[in-house]
């Protein structure tokens, strides 16, 4: 069940980062940096991670108790990089979609 979660987490995540809708410039420092603000400036925790295919990204989504959110991107080499963040993030009320979505 987490690893259906999962995968439509990031099905939406990339469906939303990559829209425009939430995308704004994307900022790329080393991850201790960007956790400090992430943590002392918007009150952001990692709540849901996962790794790559090939095992090369690291893909977490920050929320914090007033609902924004970040998506950050680690890869294995290099800075991370805060590619959207929002506000209002919700969890859904459902278990997941079942059978065909039109």
């Amino acid at each position: 069940m987490e690893e259906q979660l999962m995968k439509g987490l990031l099905v939406l995540v990339f469906l939303v980062a990559f829209s425009g809708q939430a995308m704004g410039q994307v900022v790329c420092l080393p991850r201790e940096k960007l956790e400090e603000v992430l943590q002392d400036k918007y009150g952001e925790v990692v709540e849901y991670f996962g790794i790559s295919g090939n095992n090369n990204l690291l893909m977490e989504i920050w929320l914090s108790e007033n609902g924004s959110w970040s998506l950050m991107f680690t890869p294995t080499k290099g800075d991370s990089c805060i590619m959207a963040t929002g506000t209002d993030w919700q969890k859904a009320k459902h278990k997941g979609i079942k059978g065909n979505v039109t």
